[in-house]
């Protein structure tokens, strides 16, 4: 009778354990699912960061030649301001000179 009581005592911690397991393998199932829509997730969001690192970058590209155009345009400024007061000064020394030799 003893060994009777243990193979019953037996079944019951096998059933337990099998219950266990099971249940173990569900949990494990679930959260697999959840990784896995957390992993498409992580990818779309991964695509949109990549895209808008490259408008990012077509951007500072952009910025750069426009820098460059702007200093062009600076320096075409300056030298043409200049011109334009030396030859200020020009006329204005041709109109003192006028002015003295009318007044003479």
């Amino acid at each position: 009778m003893a060994k009777k009581d243990n193979g019953r005592k037996g079944r019951k911690v096998l059933d337990l354990n099998t219950k266990i397991l099971i249940s173990i393998r569900d949990e494990l199932r679930a959260l697999n699912g959840t990784v896995q829509q957390h992993t498409v997730i992580l990818r779309d969001h991964t695509d949109r960061l990549t895209a808008i690192e490259h408008r990012l970058g077509s951007v500072e590209k952009r910025v750069g030649e426009l820098a460059n155009e702007t200093r062009k345009w600076v320096g075409h400024f300056d030298r043409d301001y200049l011109r334009l007061a030396n030859d200020f000064d020009a006329m204005r020394m041709r109109v003192k000179r006028c002015e003295e030799k009318l007044s003479l």
